[in-house]
C-alpha cells in the first residue's frame, strides 16, 4: 500500500496543469468514432495495435473527460510497480524488491507515460505481468498458468509493436531454469521449451488478424530518418530513460545512473533471473535499436520501454546493493544510516529533479487557445505555422471559445500555413490583422523571416510555443504586391492578453529551475 501511494503522488501531482499532445489528440479523435470506425482508422493508422485504442475508446464513450482517462494509464502504472517490485522480491529479496518498487515509483520516465493516453502504460504493464506468469509458469506448469502467460504475452504483442522485445527475456529464462541443478523448476522449464513451438504457432496465429496491417504499412514514406548516434545524442538517452532529463552533459545525475546500473548488473550477473534483466535490459535498447535502424525508423526514448523496465529493476538492485555495502561498512552504527540517509537522498534528489523538469515541459494547448481568444479580433485568421500545431490547437480551440466571456462569441479561422510563405499570402486578408502560432523549430523560415517584427503576444518559454499579432502593416511588407489601401479607421490600440494568461501560469517552472540548477 505505501508503494502504491509512492507511486500515485508524483502521477497525479500536475493532472490539470497540461494538455493533450498531438499524439494524444489524434488517438482521441479515432476513439471519438463508432467502435467500427476507430478500428478501421487505426488499421489505416498502423501506428500500434489495437488494444490501448479500444480501452480509450471505452473510456471515451463511458463518458471520462480528459483528467479522468489519465487516470486509467496511471492505473496500468501502478500495478506494473507492484508486479515487478513483488517478483523482483521473491527473486533477489524483499529489500531488492523494495528497492526496485522505489526506483519505479520515483522513475521520470514512468510517471510520463503512466498520464499519457498512449499504449505505452498498458504496454509496460502487459510486459510485467508476461514476466511474473512466465516466472511462476516455470515453478510449475498447470493449464491455468499455461493460459495466464498465453495471454499476456499476446496483450503485449497487442498493445505496442516493439514491445516483442520481451520475448528476449522470457526465451532466456527459460532456458537458464533448463540447466538447473535437478528440481522442479528444471522439469517444468524443460517441458515449456518442448512445447515452446505451440506457444508460437498460438501468438501467430492469434496475431495474424493485425500482421496484415502491418504488411500493408511497411511501405509507408518515414517523417524523419534513423537516428544518427553521437556521444550527445546517447547521453541525451541516457538522461531519459534514467533520471529524466534532456541534457547532452553527463552531469551528476547521470553518473550516478552510471554507477546504480553498475552495481545492478554486478548483482543481476550472479543469478538466472538477474542474467534475465540483463537481456531484457539490452534486447529492449539495443536490439530495439537495430531494428529501428534497419526499418529506417528514427529513435525515441519511448521506443525502448521494455529495454526501460529492465533497466528500472537494476536500478533499484543497485540501490539496494550499495545500502547493503554501508551497512557492512566497519563505521559507527550511526555514520552508517547517515552515509545511507545520503545516498537515497542523491537518488531521491535526481528522481525529483527530473519528474519536476518533466512537469515544466509538459505542452498546455488550451492555454494557448485562450490566449488566441482573448486577444484576437472577430473574424481574424489564425496561422498554425504546421500541420502538428493546428491539430494541437484546433482541439481547444472551439472549448476556449465557448468558455470566453466575450459576446459575441469569436469566429475565428484556423488554418495551418505547412511552412509555406506562399500560402500564407493566400489566406491573409489585406487590411486585416492575423494571429500565427509557431512551436519550436523547423520549416517556415521565410514565414518567421517575414513576421519578425509583429508584436509576440504570448510565449510559453519551456515549450517554446510562441504567439505573434500580426499586423496589416506587416502583411503589406511582406506582401507588397497585394498590398490593401490603408484602412480608414483610428490606429488599433496594442492587444494586451490578461495578466493571468501571459506568460503560461507558472506551476513547476520555478521549482524545476531551482533543481536543476542545484547540478
Amino acid at each position: 500500500m505505501c508503494l502504491a501511494l509512492l507511486a500515485l503522488v508524483p502521477r497525479i501531482a500536475n493532472l490539470g496543469s497540461f494538455s493533450l499532445w498531438l499524439d494524444e489528440i489524434i488517438e482521441t479523435n479515432q476513439a471519438s468514432d463508432s467502435f467500427g470506425g476507430m478500428l478501421a482508422l487505426l488499421r489505416a493508422d498502423a501506428v500500434h495495435p489495437p488494444l490501448e485504442g479500444v480501452i480509450a475508446w471505452l473510456g471515451l464513450h463511458a463518458g471520462l473527460g480528459e483528467t479522468a482517462r489519465r487516470l486509467i494509464p496511471i492505473a496500468f502504472g501502478i500495478g506494473t510497480i507492484l508486479i515487478l517490485a513483488r517478483w523482483a522480491a521473491r527473486r533477489f529479496g524483499r529489500t531488492e524488491g523494495l528497492f526496485v518498487g522505489v526506483a519505479m515509483a520515483l522513475a521520470p520516465f514512468h510517471v510520463h507515460y503512466s498520464q499519457e493516453l498512449r499504449p505505452y502504460s498498458l504496454a509496460l504493464f502487459c510486459a510485467a505481468l508476461s514476466l511474473s506468469a512466465a516466472d511462476r509458469l516455470l515453478d510449475s506448469v498447470d493449464p491455468v498458468r499455461i493460459a495466464g502467460l498465453f495471454f499476456a504475452v499476446l496483450a503485449t504483442l497487442y498493445t505496442h509493436y516493439l514491445s516483442v522485445a520481451i520475448l528476449a527475456p522470457l526465451a532466456w529464462l527459460a532456458i537458464e531454469r533448463a540447466f538447473d541443478p535437478e528440481g522442479e523448476a528444471r522439469r517444468s522449464a524443460r517441458r515449456l521449451l518442448v512445447v515452446a513451438p505451440l506457444f508460437a504457432l498460438g501468438w501467430f496465429l492469434a496475431y495474424a488478424p493485425w500482421l496484415s496491417v502491418i504488411l500493408n504499412a511497411r511501405h509507408q514514406k518515414m517523417q524523419r530518418p534513423p537516428t544518427r548516434w553521437r556521444a550527445g545524442t546517447l547521453i541525451e538517452r541516457w538522461h531519459e530513460l534514467t533520471f529524466g532529463t534532456d541534457s547532452h552533459v553527463l552531469g551528476w545525475t547521470g553518473l550516478l545512473a552510471l554507477v546504480l546500473v553498475g552495481f545492478g548488473v554486478w548483482r543481476a550477473a550472479r543469478s538466472a533471473e538477474g542474467r534475465t534483466v540483463l537481456v531484457g535490459a539490452v534486447s529492449g535498447t539495443v536490439g530495439v535499436e537495430i531494428l529501428l535502424q534497419r526499418s529506417g525508423h528514427w529513435s525515441e526514448a519511448r521506443y525502448m520501454l521494455i529495454g526501460w523496465l529492465f533497466l528500472a529493476v537494476l536500478l533499484g538492485l543497485g540501490l539496494a546493493d550499495i545500502c547493503r555495502r554501508i551497512r557492512a561498512l566497519s563505521l559507527r552504527p550511526a555514520l552508517r544510516l547517515e552515509v545511507q540517509i545520503v545516498a537515497l537522498g542523491a537518488f531521491v534528489l535526481a528522481s525529483a529533479t527530473g519528474i519536476v523538469w518533466d512537469y515544466a515541459h509538459r505542452s498546455d494547448w488550451l492555454w494557448a487557445a485562450r490566449v488566441i481568444v482573448a486577444s484576437a479580433r472577430r473574424g481574424e485568421p489564425v496561422f498554425a505555422l504546421n500541420a502538428s500545431t493546428e491539430i494541437s490547437l484546433g482541439h481547444y480551440l472551439g472549448r476556449a471559445i465557448e468558455e470566453s466571456p466575450r459576446r459575441p462569441r469569436p469566429v475565428l479561422p484556423l488554418i495551418s500555413l505547412d511552412g509555406s510563405f506562399r500560402r500564407l499570402g493566400e489566406n491573409w486578408p489585406a487590411n486585416r490583422s492575423a494571429i500565427l502560432v509557431r512551436r519550436g523549430h523547423g520549416r517556415g523560415a521565410e514565414v518567421i523571416r517575414a513576421i519578425r517584427s509583429g508584436q509576440l503576444i504570448a510565449q510559453d518559454e519551456p515549450t517554446k510555443v510562441k504567439i505573434w499579432l500580426l499586423s496589416p502593416a506587416e502583411r503589406n511588407r511582406a506582401f507588397p504586391a497585394s498590398a490593401g489601401s490603408p484602412p480608414r479607421r483610428r490606429p488599433e490600440h496594442p492587444r494586451v492578453v490578461p495578466p493571468g494568461l501571459r506568460p503560461r501560469p507558472e506551476r513547476w517552472e520555478p521549482l524545476a529551475r531551482f533543481l536543476v540548477g542545484s547540478w
